[in-house]
């Protein structure tokens, strides 16, 4: 009897009986035709329908449009729905299952089926085969506006779905189970992704759609959807391991239209954001002191923000016909520049003179970026041409339409980005920005509601990042057209356990270059969300650094000396940790950009799929939130709604051999170490997998390669995220270790440092250890 596993009750979900008749014949008919002499690609009966592949099969029933996945040894994937694969109607109406199917037309790689359903109605179903994916796409041949389901039977455990997998009212647990929304859009979620992925099975799915959608993954089924379309364009399953599917996963979405982007090396080194440390009182003053004092500190500062305050506030103030404003109309006049649409218009009190203001900051060696929105203000110094040229989002009437976001607090006009003209005179008046030296965008539209399109910033975000701009994205759907995905804010008077889950749903989704939100969040500068106990806001402070410290990008906002010495001096080290590690990180992120595979944030069970282990680690209970980083670090910080009293946590190490990074302490894989403790000062890493890792150290690369194994190898980009090395572990003999460098035929002298044998790489040479 066919037999499906649910991780969270650990039970055995037993069929109907009628349908485990169906799948033996089903089996049966499969097995005849495998084991023939002569092996077709597709197999037809009356009733079935086999499609077999280099990896997997699909296998259909036709009765019901019922199909599944099975993998070339048998072992079911994803087993078919007991009672349709298939469910359309007409939106907001009755549901109707798929009844019978018949092939209509077939070439190489491609299927035409005509479904007939419940209701008599007809849909067109076309079936693309790719060598590690299938893409449906459902068309009724009748013209008006559907919900349309595509469906199999339950399968576990499922990971996925980015900012919904955390939900921001502190999830139980990172696995999706029992997992039903319906509709899923943005509004105050605003990384989205409906990518769900079964690591244990070697399966995944999305629908791509930017509209609305539903998802329900339960005991009951496994299902993805659109509401309101003429029909379902981009339905993908993914098979393979992790990697392959990653891989499909990433050309997936570049042919769909959701890009990808090679990121940028500086974004993924220490920042700072202005409102984190200094909430509302920002000018060129107290935006240069603090930043002075954490490099006087010897923070390792790479980008800067100043996400708002910086547009003009009452004084020089002029009507478009060059009146200066009386005192009580200056401040309804500065509402209408409060949204970061003021292209080009700086407080001229508080930022006198803004391009000398940014080239202080740029020859410190940061980049400069501000907060930027798409929404226009009615009154508003550019509103009222995109007005009359028809760039904003329109309503029912075809008139632009006001929208109620979580910022500005006052009706406002969003940017139509499906219209290009628009999107052209929107990046026009960036170019306002830019000539002052600004290097780059926070992008922060949040709280938006209605029915809006959740790629609506991404084509934007795609042509500023064509001109080389920086951008830091909070809004985003299936692709990345930014260089960080940004999570939304993380403050202390929220669930703490969110914000891990938070990061690793994004490594899951396809979003691997985490950042974390401020260090300390964005409270703390006023106390706006309450006064907190003193010695638990430090461990909070000193926690968060060294929970981000191993994040793909960090950032720091209040500062940590306004606590004490002591705290200053831990959130020091933890910036000097990721500083170390920068070049490590980015190389790892531009791996990320070309394989798809997030290599910056990879959580166990996307690196070791088949170890039994690595799942259960991440809940409200165990709190064992841990990752990769690359193919050689283990993160394991200790994080969550018990950062006060907490100084320990079960860290689980895979198969092979594991060394502390602070200690060198080995560990043999796979074992759990229980109570393992993490006081304060400690970086929470391990190193095994490939063992080398790159770091720099005093303006210097270094490569350190860790006695964990004996052949592995590992591709390393540079800061311009083209010019690579590879480094090659060839069976060495760690007593007499002999370090070539192959582009120059030279071996190397080593020291032993910190547990590692290290020695100085130069970006685009070949090493080989032996």
């Amino acid at each position: 009897m066919l037999h499906i596993y649910n991780k969270k009750f650990n039970n055995v979900i037993k069929s109907q009986h009628t349908y485990v008749n169906h799948m033996l014949c089903f089996l049966v008919f499969f097995l005849f035709f495998s084991c023939s002499q002569k092996k077709e690609k597709i197999v037809e009966s009356e009733d079935h329908l086999i499609i077999e592949l280099d990896s997997y099969s699909f296998m259909l029933e036709k009765e019901g449009f019922r199909y599944s996945f099975q993998k070339t040894d048998g072992a079911i994937l994803a087993p078919a729905h007991p009672v349709s694969g298939l469910q359309i109607g007409k939106t907001h109406e009755i549901l109707y299952d798929a009844v019978d199917t018949e092939l209509i037309n077939k070439a190489v790689d491609f299927l035409e089926f005509e479904v007939i359903c419940s209701d008599s109605s007809t849909v067109t179903v076309t079936l693309k085969l790719l060598p590690h994916a299938i893409k449906l796409s459902v068309a009724p041949q009748e013209i008006g506006k559907y919900e349309i389901t595509l469906r199999t039977g339950p399968l576990g455990p499922a990971y996925g779905m980015a900012d919904h997998a955390a939900a921001g009212n502190g999830s139980e647990d990172l696995v999706l189970e029992d997992f039903v929304v319906d509709p899923l859009t943005g509004g105050h979620h605003r990384m989205i992704s409906n990518f769900t992925i079964f690591p244990q099975q070697g399966l995944a799915e999305v629908n791509m759609e930017p509209g609305e959608k539903l998802v329900r993954i339960t005991n009951e089924e496994n299902a993805q959807g659109s509401k309101s379309v003429s029909m379902m364009t981009a339905f993908y399953y993914f098979m393979g391991s992790p990697k392959e599917i990653y891989k499909a996963y990433l050309e997936a979405r570049n042919s769909e239209g959701y890009r990808v982007d090679k990121p940028k090396y500086e974004w993924f080194g220490v920042g700072w954001e202005a409102f984190g440390a200094l909430s509302w009182n920002t000018n060129y003053k107290t935006v240069s002191e603090n930043i002075n004092q954490y490099l006087d500190y010897g923070y390792p500062l790479k980008w800067m923000v100043v996400g708002s305050g910086f547009w003009p506030s009452g004084a020089g103030e002029f009507d478009k016909h060059g009146t200066p404003y009386d005192s009580e109309t200056k401040s309804e006049a500065t509402k209408k520049l409060q949204a970061t649409t003021s292209f080009g218009m700086w407080d001229e009190e508080k930022y006198p003179d803004p391009k000398a203001f940014i080239e202080y900051f740029h020859k410190k060696g940061l980049i400069f970026t501000i907060g930027l929105r798409i929404a226009f203000i009615p009154g508003g110094p550019f509103t009222d041409e995109g007005i009359q040229n028809g760039y904003f989002i329109k309503n029912e009437n075809d008139m632009p339409a006001l929208k109620h976001p979580g910022f500005p607090r006052v009706p406002v006009y969003l940017l139509d980005s499906q219209n290009p003209r628009a999107v052209d005179w929107y990046v026009g008046l960036c170019d306002k920005w830019l000539a002052y030296g600004v290097d780059g965008f926070k992008e922060d539209l949040f709280g938006h509601s209605g029915t809006l399109r959740d790629d609506l910033v991404d084509p934007i975000n795609r042509v500023l990042m064509e001109k080389g701009v920086y951008i830091m994205g909070r809004n985003n759907y299936l692709g990345s057209p930014v260089d960080i995905h940004r999570y939304n804010d993380f403050n202390y008077n929220q669930p703490q356990d969110r914000g891990p889950i938070n990061g690793l749903a994004y490594g899951f989704s396809g979003f691997p270059y985490v950042y974390p939100d401020i260090v300390g969040g964005t409270g703390l500068a006023t106390n706006r969300f309450g006064e907190g106990s003193q010695e638990n806001l430090k461990k909070y402070l000193i926690r968060y650094a060294q929970y981000a410290a191993l994040n793909p990008s960090m950032a720091f906002g209040y500062g940590p000396w306004n606590f004490d010495e002591k705290t200053n001096e831990l959130c020091l080290e933890a910036a000097k940790l990721h500083d170390r590690l920068h070049p490590y990180i980015y190389s790892n992120a531009v791996a990320a950009y070309h394989s798809g595979f997030p290599y910056t944030f990879t959580p166990l069970p996307l690196a070791y799929p088949l170890d039994k282990g690595v799942y259960g680690l991440a809940d409200t209970i165990r709190r064992s939130y841990e990752w990769m980083i690359g193919e050689a670090l283990l993160a394991g910080p200790l994080y969550g709604a018990d950062y006060a009293t907490a100084t320990s946590r079960n860290i689980y190490l895979p198969k092979g051999k594991w060394i502390d990074y602070d200690t060198g302490e080995e560990y043999q894989g796979p074992v759990t170490l229980d109570d393992f403790q993490i006081p304060l000062d400690k970086a929470p890493l391990f190193v095994g997998g490939t063992g080398i890792v790159i770091e720099e150290i005093n303006g210097q690369l270094k490569g350190r390669i860790y006695p964990v194994i004996q052949k592995s190898e590992m591709v390393f980009y540079a800061k311009d995220g083209g010019l690579k090395s590879t480094i090659s572990n060839e069976n060495p003999v760690w007593e007499s270790l002999v370090i070539l460098d192959q582009t120059i035929d030279k071996e190397l002298n080593y020291q032993k440092v910190r547990h590692a044998y290290e020695f100085e790489l130069t970006p685009g040479h070949n090493y080989v250890i032996k």
